[in-house]
């Protein structure tokens, strides 16, 4: 029965995203699927509004460096190319980078199907990889920079493939340059300014206009959420407020919308591209960055703040694997030719 539905997600996945959209994922040379993010200085918050004492913050005015960013996080493919050569090559580095199948298996829902086919399904390629520890992200990005410095072909003379850091991620997605304010610093120098927005697109909505999801998240029914006044006790500290509740069981069953071609993950090049050219920075799968222990943009079974660029999500250690945590490259060219 699986086998069966599997072959027309891949059918419908292809209908719905695009011939041309399909075709550009599945071509060219890696660096044709990064995005160059010009180096600048991040802003998010204006003069006019509180001063942001979180981690968020925190980041204010800190200068970031031109660096390049793969517009899609890391599918199931390239993964699985680097277990193939791992494989032929080092079997002892493969059994390190084996990924966590069993992430998909859980007591409160039935994803069993997720535990055979998710890696290793053709019809899930293109789909996030997932499964995978922060020290399994490494080892990828050290084999990609030693593949790519060996290939005769390549564009640049050496590169270092990497995850981003957490201030680089927050820069790309708050815009990276694509809407910026050009301000002299000393005569002749330019500094270019990211200024801070809610999601990594224009707008301060999880819809678009027409009423459709920007991004594959786990929205909650509005009409369960409930206003409680009150006292919480969080870290050691009382804070007494106002706070909106969701009732529980009132989450939407399918993340995003029922025709993205989507039930849990979506394939990487789903839905409208945010300000810098990237896909599913919000949404889809957390992304890991340097910093361990830290995820940025939320994922498929998240509610909509954990979308927004302020929110960062929490893992306890290196070798720990989720089924909603992912990651995306990062780029430094080294040398040119």
């Amino acid at each position: 029965m699986m086998r069966l539905f599997l072959v027309p997600c891949l059918l419908i996945t292809v209908h719905l995203f695009g011939k041309d959209a399909w075709k550009t994922f599945n071509s060219g040379a890696p660096e044709d699927h990064l995005v160059f993010i010009e180096g600048g200085t991040i802003r998010t918050q204006g003069s006019d509004s509180e001063i942001d004492t979180s981690e968020f913050g925190r980041l204010d005015g800190k200068t970031i460096n031109s660096f390049y960013l793969s517009a899609y996080e890391l599918t199931n493919f390239q993964y699985m190319e680097f277990l193939y050569y791992l494989n032929r090559t080092d079997s002892e580095k493969y059994s390190e980078a084996l990924p966590d199948t069993l992430v998909w298996r859980t007591k409160l829902v039935y994803c069993e199907p997720y535990v055979e086919y998710y890696f290793r399904h053709p019809a899930y390629r293109h789909y996030p990889m997932v499964g995978v520890s922060h020290r399994q992200a490494i080892l990828f990005c050290e084999w990609l920079t030693e593949m790519y410095n060996s290939y005769e072909d390549r564009k640049f003379k050496k590169v270092q493939f990497r995850l981003p850091s957490k201030a680089e991620w927050c820069y790309a997605a708050l815009s990276g340059g694509q809407y910026r304010e050009k301000k002299k610093k000393d005569a002749g120098d330019i500094i270019y300014y990211a200024y801070s927005s809610f999601f990594p697109w224009s707008s301060y909505s999880l819809q678009d206009e027409n009423g459709a999801w920007l991004a594959n998240f786990t929205p909650i029914n509005q009409a369960s959420v409930r206003k409680i006044d009150g006292t919480l006790n969080y870290e050691g500290k009382t804070i007494t407020n106002t706070f909106y509740i969701g009732s529980p069981g009132n989450y939407q069953s399918t993340a995003g919308q029922l025709n993205d071609a989507a039930d849990l993950t979506a394939p990487v090049y789903s839905y409208l591209p945010g300000l810098t050219g990237l896909y599913n920075m919000a949404g889809n799968v957390e992304e890991m960055v340097a910093e361990y222990g830290i995820t940025k943009g939320g994922a498929w079974n998240d509610p909509g703040y954990y979308l927004q660029n302020a929110s960062e999500e929490k893992y306890d250690s290196t070798t720990e694997t989720s089924s909603a945590r992912g990651f995306r490259i990062a780029m430094d060219v080294l040398e040119e030719f």
